[in-house]
């Protein structure tokens, strides 16, 4: 059985076991409502997963951080392409300027 098949497994059997229910059929009669609610219940976990998840990738000793030795420095990387970008569109971030070299204009 898949993660999701467990999950909603044990969901319908907590609920049988809490309300004291022997007969799953009894839960077919409300089964939308119920689908319903496991849907948001799996959703809340999923959020909940995915906010520690990006905790834990915030945390200094990450698998994502990049030490200084790593890094770029902008100032120190010459920039003489072979040809700059003679388009019509005027780049607004583009860090080096005046234009981007070697991009080739695509007329529509």
């Amino acid at each position: 059985m898949g993660e999701s098949a467990v999950f909603i497994h044990n969901a319908v059997r907590g609920i049988m076991t809490k309300f004291g229910i022997a007969d799953v059929s009894i839960l077919s009669l409300d089964r939308y409502r119920l689908r319903d609610e496991i849907e948001i219940k799996i959703q809340q976990h999923r959020m909940a997963e995915r906010r520690n998840a990006f905790q834990r990738y915030l945390l200094p000793d990450s698998p994502l951080t990049v030490s200084e030795g790593r890094a770029l420095n902008f100032s120190t990387i010459s920039y003489d392409p072979s040809f700059y970008y003679d388009g019509s569109y005027k780049f607004k971030k583009h860090y080096f300027p005046p234009k981007p070299g070697e991009l080739q204009r695509v007329d529509p």
